[in-house]
């Protein structure tokens, strides 16, 4: 074994083998060099000492530290990304629904890759695939890449837009019509990423599930990026429904005063009505979604102005109430 590659397999086994709770002696590392190379590869103390100090001073940090009998101890510990980090992105590729499972556990595997063995032993325990919602579409891998791409390079896109029917068939929309958009933006909302872009037919601005695109085209057509405040769109938008942008007053009960700050920020308009109550003032996408949401909250939630809305909010409790009513016998 040349210097080079004892130099390279130390590294190795330190990153797979060390952290915060695990480290290994001079003899111990021999011990791995010999299982890993073979019993021809003789280091000395010496060499092993030297080829650490050179790792340390190459941006590679080894750690020392003195432990009984005056006996020394080495660890690699600073990492791409610390455990807690880990866990969270592999929790974020757990709850992705349109992730195929074959995808999400390559994902898993690579960012387990990033610490050593014993802390992928302890992550692992709570990598659960069963119980998540997966949709099967195998090649959105590559649409988001070719989004994401016309994004940075502002070209239109064409693409045919579908969804599922009762029988679990993919049926395109307006007979397979290609629709026509400006990319702005790329977001992951509600467990999907969404192309948020112009509709160039119509000049409006429109979200679209990724996962529900087929035949995706990037063309050479730039396009000049307009203003857009994203942040601003995904706070007035409601599980991601479309509708149109009106000033709304909305009493809720005081318990909810944290499900309204979540759902709209800290900046938002909130005052006290009375000792139950409070009242939300905010300008938002009245849609079908944010009906659907004022509803999640029976009681604990009524909509003030403006009338349209109230009207929206009285007919869909009218439709369900009749889906409820005592059959006739």
């Amino acid at each position: 074994m040349s210097n080079r590659e004892r130099l390279l397999k130390i590294m190795e086994i330190l990153r797979e083998e060390t952290d915060e709770d695990h480290k290994l002696t001079l003899a111990e590392l021999k011990e791995r060099l010999q299982r890993d190379v073979g019993p021809h590869c003789h280091a000395g103390d010496r060499a092993i000492r030297e080829d650490l100090a050179a790792l340390d001073e190459n941006g590679f940090p080894v750690y020392q530290e003195t432990g009984p009998r005056g006996i020394h101890r080495y660890s690699h510990i600073e990492r791409s990304f610390e455990h807690h980090e880990i866990r969270m992105l592999v929790d974020a590729v757990l709850t992705a629904k349109f992730i195929p499972r074959s995808d999400a556990e390559k994902l898993v595997e690579k960012l387990l890759s990033q610490t050593s063995r014993h802390m992928r032993a302890q992550l692992r325990k709570h990598v659960h695939f069963d119980g998540y919602v997966r949709l099967d579409h195998r090649t959105i891998r590559y649409e988001i890449e070719k989004l994401q791409k016309a994004v940075i390079r502002q070209q239109k896109v064409l693409f045919q837009y579908g969804s599922y029917n009762v029988n679990k068939e993919f049926v395109l929309r307006r007979n397979g019509e290609f629709y026509e958009v400006e990319p702005v933006e790329l977001v992951f909302n509600q467990g999907f990423y969404y192309l948020i872009g112009t509709y160039v037919p119509e000049n409006m601005i429109r979200h679209y599930r990724v996962d529900r695109i087929r035949n995706l085209t990037v063309t050479d057509q730039r396009f000049r990026k307009n203003e857009f405040n994203l942040a601003e769109y995904l706070g007035k938008v409601f599980h991601m429904f479309t509708g149109t942008r009106e000033t709304v007053t909305i009493h809720f009960r005081n318990h909810l005063v944290n499900v309204v700050i979540d759902q709209f920020g800290l900046d938002v308009d909130l005052k006290k009505v009375d000792d139950e109550w409070f009242e939300l003032k905010a300008k938002v996408l009245v849609s079908d979604g944010l009906v659907a949401w004022l509803l999640g909250w029976g009681g604990d939630a009524k909509v003030i102005r403006p009338e349209s809305l109230v009207n929206k909010v009285r007919e869909k409790i009218g439709k369900m109430g009749k889906l409820y009513v005592p059959s006739q016998q």
